[in-house]
C-alpha cells in the first residue's frame, strides 16, 4: 500500500511545512507472533513521512512526551473516533493526522489509513485495499 497519494501535498511554496501527526497503526485480529511483526508498520508510515519532506512531522515520541503511551492509544475506549483523532492532533498542535488501521479476515488482509485536516475537520483523504 502507498502512502505517497495520501500524502501528497498541496502546500505552496514557499511556506512552512504542515505538521503531521502520525499514529500508531491498529491491528485488529491479530495474534503474537503476527501482531509484534506488523507494529514496525507504523514505523514505515513515519519514515515514508519522513522521507517525503513535504510535513513536519509529529511521532509517537512527541505523543510518549505527553502522556499517551501505545497501551493507552489502543484502549478502545481512547481515541478510535475522527473527532477523538482530530482533537489529540489539535492538542498536539499538528495540522493533520495520519492514522490507519490493519485487519485480518483469514486469509486476507484490510489495509486502512485516512488524513485528516484539522482546520476543516473532515477527512482530507481515505485509502483502503
Amino acid at each position: 500500500l502507498s502512502l505517497t497519494f495520501l500524502l501528497s501535498s498541496k502546500e505552496a511554496e514557499g511556506q512552512l511545512p504542515a505538521k503531521l501527526l502520525v499514529m500508531p497503526v491498529d491491528l485488529i485480529g491479530f495474534t503474537e507472533p503476527h501482531q509484534t511483526q506488523l507494529e514496525h508498520i507504523s514505523g514505515v508510515a513515519r519514515l515514508k513521512v519522513e522521507l517525503a519532506g513535504q510535513y513536519e512531522l509529529i511521532d509517537h515520541y512527541e505523543l510518549i512526551k505527553a502522556n499517551f503511551t501505545k497501551e493507552n492509544l489502543r484502549d478502545n475506549s481512547l481515541c478510535l473516533t475522527n473527532q477523538c483523532l482530530l482533537e489529540l492532533g489539535g492538542s498536539m498542535k499538528a495540522d493533520k493526522v495520519l492514522a490507519g488501521y490493519i485487519e485480518s479476515l483469514g486469509p486476507k488482509l484490510i489495509v486502512s489509513f485516512q488524513l485528516l485536516d484539522i482546520n476543516s475537520q473532515k477527512i482530507e483523504k481515505r485509502i483502503t485495499k
